[in-house]
């Protein structure tokens, strides 16, 4: 029972951001990899991101690979579980972290999920972001502030679209 103890409960990260875009303009920017390639994991400018597959459908998924320019390589697997169109997605999130070596690190992450829900606030649109299940207050940190670089990113690829 003591052991039981020592096991954190599973933390959840929630941002909020509203972007002054359309919800169908802002759904595309997720649903087609041409539009997320530029602003998905885009938090850090000297990565080099690399997509093994886009598929924009339920039970398909988006795997990708970042490359740190010390040689650190971070390779994502994502599936998406649900789809509402312009208003939802949701997708697990996890990764497997390879040093410069090649060799697994022990950091990666398995089994957390993402959701994004978005919100039509008259021609605006509110982004809810819920990552669940992180397993500690480290992860929900890197977290925070990578997935608030990818809406930063987000928000200066659709000032760039056309209306």
């Amino acid at each position: 029972m003591a052991e039981a103890q020592k096991i954190a409960s599973p933390l959840t990260l929630r941002l909020k951001r509203t972007m002054p875009f359309p919800r169908e303009r802002v759904f595309a920017a997720f649903s087609q990899q041409e539009q997320m390639n530029q602003w998905m994991c885009r938090d850090a400018k000297n990565h080099e991101i690399r997509y093994t597959k886009f598929d924009f459908r339920v039970g398909g998924g988006f795997d990708l690979e970042i490359r740190t320019p010390n040689g650190q390589v971070y390779a994502m697997r994502n599936t998406y579980l649900e789809i509402v169109k312009p208003e939802k997605i949701k997708f697990s999130w996890s990764y497997e972290h390879l040093g410069p070596d090649g060799k697994r690190s022990d950091d990666g992450l398995e089994g957390t999920l993402v959701t994004f829900q978005f919100h039509d606030r008259q021609g605006s649109t509110e982004i809810e972001l819920t990552h669940e299940l992180l397993p500690n207050a480290k992860q929900v940190e890197d977290h925070q502030r990578g997935w608030t670089g990818c809406l930063d990113s987000l928000s200066e690829l659709l000032s760039k679209l056309p209306a």
